[in-house]
């Protein structure tokens, strides 16, 4: 398995984060995988929140591998398909003929379990830095003691909007320029730019927050 660069005993460099979760057969491993710039956290100075980039691609991992909870699950059913290779009273002929498949299971069953650890170490990174990843939306949140806390989609709108267009305002060109650096990163129903999409209520709110 790769190094863990994760060590808390270590300082997180946002890149080497990012290459490590990009370690994974599936995962987009071009160059956009890493937006470079995205400033610190909106209204927070905790040398621990220190970069939405650090996020990225932990998010991406669980969205395209899933939590290893499920990973879990899955290893358990590759397992119990073996196991009834391996007991069920067949001649030499079919058993000849399993073999093969029996080694491709045994396979699989490692790189599900490697993918989980893989999986669970985004979960322990997210969870470290306060956020929680839900398999059901494919959404990362992070609970928030006096409202309904922070979505990270709205975080990384907002942190693009601040450092590079607040002078432009809330417009529809401004959206659609947001969309379209936000694309490699965020599902297409999230990236509307219309009045009203996700983008321009992550922009709304928080403007109507700060005055």
């Amino acid at each position: 398995m790769a190094q863990n660069p994760l060590d808390p005993l270590n300082p997180l460099d946002p890149l080497q984060v990012a290459l490590f979760f990009c370690g994974l057969p599936g995962v987009n491993t071009e160059p956009k995988w890493f937006v470079k710039g995205i400033p610190l956290l909106p209204d927070n100075g905790s040398p621990q929140e220190r970069d939405l980039n650090l996020l990225i691609a932990p998010l991406q991992v669980l969205r395209v591998f899933g939590t290893s909870e499920s990973l879990m699950r899955k290893h358990e059913v590759v397992n119990q398909a073996a196991g009834v290779l391996r007991e069920l009273p067949m001649g030499d002929g079919y058993r000849d003929r399993f073999t093969s498949t029996l080694d491709e299971l045994d396979e699989l069953t490692a790189y599900i379990m490697r993918t989980a650890e893989f999986s669970l170490y985004a979960e322990n990174f997210l969870s470290t830095k306060g956020w929680t990843f839900d398999p059901v939306k494919g959404k990362v949140r992070q609970k928030g003691r006096r409202h309904r806390g922070k979505d990270f989609f709205c975080e990384v709108v907002w942190a693009f909007y601040v450092a590079r267009y607040s002078d432009k305002g809330n417009t529809g060109p401004v959206r659609r320029e947001i969309s379209r650096e936000l694309s490699p990163y965020f599902e297409e129903s999230e990236l509307s730019s219309d009045t009203e999409s996700p983008i321009y209520q992550a922009i709304y709110n928080r403007e109507k927050r700060s005055k």
